[in-house]
């Protein structure tokens, strides 16, 4: 799962500063549920209610943020998925 770091990282990069709260919004429910935390709060309607109530002056950037954060998590999570079936499908 990328760290916060990652996400400003990408942030910085993408977007030329960091969108913090968003990403500490997106991530509160994982203290709980771990990696099944993205099934709430990792989808575009909540990216546009988070970005418009945390950053009212850039709601766009923080949806933009929000939608990366988003896409980076997935991409994770795929990559994973890809790297277990390749090592069970080697223990044949």
């Amino acid at each position: 799962m990328p760290d916060r770091k990652t996400h400003l990282e990408v942030d910085k990069a993408l977007f030329g500063k960091e969108y913090n709260k968003m990403h500490a919004a997106k991530d509160w429910p994982a203290k709980w549920m771990g990696p099944r935390h993205r099934s709430i709060l990792h989808d575009p309607t909540s990216d546009l209610l988070l970005a418009m109530a945390l950053y009212p002056s850039d709601p766009l950037g923080a949806f933009a943020s929000g939608f990366a954060h988003d896409l980076i998590d997935a991409a994770s999570t795929k990559a994973k998925w890809v790297a277990n079936a390749k090592r069970h499908k080697r223990r044949g």
